[in-house]
């Protein structure tokens, strides 16, 4: 009866044990500046990029819709600085870069899917200039990084 219940006891200890969930926890870092836009998509117009800058102010790209390559930081041209309240609600992006991003530069982060746009980003950080491809399907991404590129989605506008 005592071997009973040692090995009752020692089940009890191992199911609690694999039951708990290690929480994550998202490190936000501070960017000195986050140049996003989102491509792709089942039409043509769907399938034309307009970026955006957010540092001290937030920019529109107004050099010309991009379409089927992520252009190099010279192609841009920030010359439409958008209303106080579009920055309001962007400059939050800035301060929440989840810092498991910087070990994944250059990278195609998520799966795509058909007729499902990408999110392209690019940031410096400390100096350093990063880049990220977002597909659509990032089920098997972080909660940060969910929340952060549906974040890049939301809190832009839409011009």
């Amino acid at each position: 009866m005592r071997y009973a219940t040692l090995f009752l006891f020692t089940v009890l200890i191992l199911i609690l044990a694999t039951s708990c969930h290690r929480r994550t926890v998202v490190v936000p870092v501070q960017v000195d500046y986050i140049i996003t836009g989102t491509a792709g998509g089942y039409t043509a117009v769907d399938a034309k990029t307009r970026y955006f800058k957010i540092a001290e102010d937030l920019k529109k790209d107004t050099s010309k819709l991009y379409q089927g390559h992520q252009p190099a930081l010279s192609e841009f041209r920030w010359d439409v600085v958008l209303p106080m309240a579009d920055y309001t609600k962007a400059v939050g992006l800035l301060s929440s870069l989840p810092e498991e991003l910087l070990k994944r530069n250059g990278q195609v982060i998520g799966r795509p899917m058909v007729d499902a746009s990408y999110t392209d980003l690019r940031a410096r950080y400390r100096g350093v200039d990063y880049s990220w491809r977002f597909e659509a399907d990032l089920d098997k991404e972080s909660a940060g990084i969910r929340d952060f590129v549906n974040r890049l989605q939301t809190d832009l506008p839409n011009k």
